[in-house]
């Protein structure tokens, strides 16, 4: 993908989408570790199946762990899937080719056992090979979908969960608590190479992870499925510099996923200005806003958006926030408008620097707080032309005749 789409969450719209610097996904990290932490009150698994026979079939099975509160609107849905499709030269997987009729489910109770067999409907082009089904529970009064979390994705699965805050202020020693490392495939073993990269540490400082008792820079582990390497990340600072983070990197010797980077970082107090990254990766907040700012003869430290939310006591510590998405989707969710919103009427002042940031704030429903809170008034989108122009007569811009190509920023106007 060359970005993200218009996501919807729980039947509420949240994101109006991003640049490809954000198919990692690690702004929406908090939201899907919301999800992951919900213990599933069923199973959905697939006893048998057959796509190439004269009487093609998939038989679905759905177990009952916790009692449903009710089974009024809530279906078994199945979808057949094809990868490999070429379409305008682009190769394009997880295509779906059928959804089946809805049935109804029947079971609530724990321990009871609905199983269907449904016959299925194979195209004469379709590739067999690349073909395959999922299937789901879901209730449509509020669109949850019960099984999500405990479903089998593919044979080779990682899911990466931290559960403190990967932002902190350290003036010692500080560990970041458990990071669980967790093969939720369905191979029967998964290997990991892990590593962690600390080339973004002021001189000085140092980190290292822990797994079983031993500190380490790098180690490789073998997971059954659903078995997981429990470590920890530990910040020491230095005496110079103000912010340092370390990358926890997980490379599956698959070869079938994604390379993984979990951002972990740590600040020391009395910076006088706060970097907050909300770009996907904070990989714009050392190399642009930083450099400038210690070019300047000031400090900074740097908070990441995805990874810990920020409020407004923390940035009251600080004589000015900068607040960046980059080449970025995500702008300010609600939570956010709230504690910048708080954060000014305190006096505070913060400078917003993003692609397409106002057409994003407009469409995650932050129309009103623009103009009550920012004093700014969303007309179009225009970041689709390099070159602008200062307005004659402006105390700050006029003059300015800039063309913005080019070069390795994120092109922020």
């Amino acid at each position: 993908m060359f970005g993200l789409p218009k996501l919807v969450w729980d039947g509420e719209f949240v994101d109006g989408g991003g640049e490809s610097s954000n198919t990692d996904g690690l702004e929406f990290k908090n939201i899907i570790n919301d999800h992951l932490a919900v213990d599933a009150p069923l199973a959905v698994t697939v006893p048998s199946f057959d796509f190439s026979g004269s009487d093609p079939y998939i038989t679905i099975k759905v177990e009952i762990f916790e009692e449903l509160p009710s089974v009024a609107n809530t279906y078994l849905r199945v979808g057949l899937c094809e990868n490999g499709l070429t379409f305008g030269g682009d190769i394009y997987h997880n295509t779906l080719r059928n959804l089946l009729s809805d049935i109804p489910l029947t079971v609530r109770s724990v321990g009871e056992i609905q199983e269907v067999t449904l016959a299925l409907d194979i195209g004469a082009d379709w590739d067999l090979s690349e073909l395959w089904a999922f299937a789901l529970v879901q209730r449509d009064s509020d669109q949850v979908i019960y099984n999500a979390g405990s479903s089998f994705v593919t044979p080779y699965t990682l899911n990466a969960t931290t559960d403190t805050d990967q932002t902190a202020f350290i003036d010692g020693s500080h560990s970041f608590g458990n990071t669980a490392i967790t093969h939720t495939g369905n191979s029967p073993s998964h290997t990991v190479d892990i590593s962690l990269d600390t080339s973004m540490l002021p001189n000085g400082w140092d980190a290292y992870f822990t797994i079983d008792g031993i500190d380490l820079m790098a180690t490789t582990v073998t997971l059954e499925p659903y078995h997981a390497a429990n470590l920890s990340v530990t910040m020491v600072p230095g005496a110079h510099g103000y912010s340092g983070r370390a990358m926890l990197n997980l490379h599956s010797q698959s070869g079938e996923v994604q390379d993984m980077a979990i951002p972990f970082i740590g600040n020391r107090t009395g910076a006088d200005l706060l970097v907050i990254a909300a770009d996907g990766s904070g990989s714009y907040g050392e190399e642009f806003f930083g450099s400038a700012i210690q070019a300047a003869g000031r400090s900074y430290s740097l908070w990441d958006w995805a990874g810990t939310a920020i409020d407004a006591e923390t940035m009251q510590n600080y004589e000015a926030v900068i607040w960046y998405s980059g080449d970025g989707g995500p702008a300010f969710r609600e939570r956010d408008r709230n504690e910048i919103e708080a954060y000014l009427a305190s006096g505070g002042h913060i400078l917003f620097s993003g692609q397409g940031l106002a057409s994003n704030i407009v469409m995650q429903g932050g129309s009103s707080w623009m103009i009550n809170v920012l004093r700014t008034f969303y007309l179009t989108s225009a970041d689709g032309g390099p070159l602008v122009a200062g307005e004659p007569g402006d105390i700050i811009s006029d003059g300015f005749s800039l063309d913005l190509q080019g070069g390795d920023g994120a092109g922020n106007y």
